[in-house]
């Protein structure tokens, strides 16, 4: 009884002892087993900027792109001037001589009817402001028939270009020289500027003879265009 009361206590001090290494062995793998408490920090993210100074440097090496040349074409200038349309020349005819010569002087007779009506149109009237001294008693003073031959004269080689009258005054030499020139009265100033022009170059007709007139003869002229 006492080996088996021996062998049981051997037994269980074994095993107290067995127990008591287990748990020696096992508390360091418990404390290295131990998790690591975790730190939670907070970090706050600040939105990203772009890089908007290199963005810059880009964009200005970016190269610009070339615009295609465009040649500007001038405007065509439109003359005036009609395009000639091509004119179809007419066939001669051979006319005979004698036909053109009765041709000719029937125009010439035309251009001579013409003249007169023009010259025609100028109507001159004079009046004598002068006195009029006569050689002989016996004879009578020629003189009116000096200013009609007068007024004749400047009615053939005068011709208003305008209508209206024009009153002028003039001194005239024995000579038939125009001495002065005065206008007194003009409706039109183109008519007034072509008598100042063209009197002094005509030479009228000398005084008759029979009619002495004393230095200079004065004439009060008025010149009318009816047309």
């Amino acid at each position: 009884m006492r080996m088996g009361q021996k062998i049981l206590l051997f037994l269980l001090i074994s095993i107290h002892i067995g127990f008591v290494g287990m748990l020696m062995g096992s508390k360091p793998k418990q404390q290295s087993t131990k998790t690591p408490s975790l730190v939670v920090k907070t970090v706050s993210l600040k939105p990203s900027s772009p890089p908007t100074q290199k963005r810059n440097v880009a964009q200005k090496k970016m190269p610009k792109p070339i615009k295609p040349l465009v040649k500007k074409t001038p405007p065509i200038k439109q003359s005036g001037k009609r395009i000639p349309t091509p004119k179809h020349t007419p066939q001669e005819f051979a006319i005979p001589s004698s036909i053109l010569k009765q041709l000719e002087e029937s125009i010439a007779k035309i251009e001579q009817k013409d003249d007169k009506q023009c010259k025609s149109s100028t109507i001159v009237t004079a009046s004598l402001s002068s006195k009029v001294v006569v050689t002989s008693a016996q004879e009578e003073p020629t003189l009116s028939s000096y200013t009609a031959s007068l007024v004749k004269v400047l009615s053939q080689m005068l011709q208003l270009p305008e209508y209206g009258e024009v009153k002028i005054k003039i001194k005239v030499s024995p000579a038939g020289k125009i001495l002065e020139l005065l206008v007194l009265q003009a409706e039109s100033k183109i008519n007034k500027l072509y008598l100042e022009r063209h009197l002094p170059n005509i030479v009228l007709p000398k005084c008759n003879e029979k009619v002495t007139l004393n230095n200079e003869q004065t004439f009060t002229l008025t010149f009318c265009n009816v047309l």
